[in-house]
């Protein structure tokens, strides 16, 4: 390449998201930040189990 941008991604319009907000986001996310507690075991286990396409069990955990 001659060093030209070849695609929207590379934009400098794209927000970079720094570690700290990456880690707030995933707290939020998994229900532990401060204000973002689960209220049930169940809704713990729902924020933080996750299915996967290339995980084996994921087939039969979906089912």
């Amino acid at each position: 390449m001659s060093g030209q941008k070849s695609g929207a991604w590379e934009s400098e319009t794209v927000r970079h998201i720094g570690v700290g907000e990456r880690r707030a986001r995933l707290a939020r996310r998994h229900l532990l930040a401060p204000g973002s507690e689960a209220a049930s075991a169940v809704e713990a286990a729902a924020g933080v189990v996750a299915l996967h396409a290339t995980d084996p069990g994921t087939v039969f955990l979906s089912i």
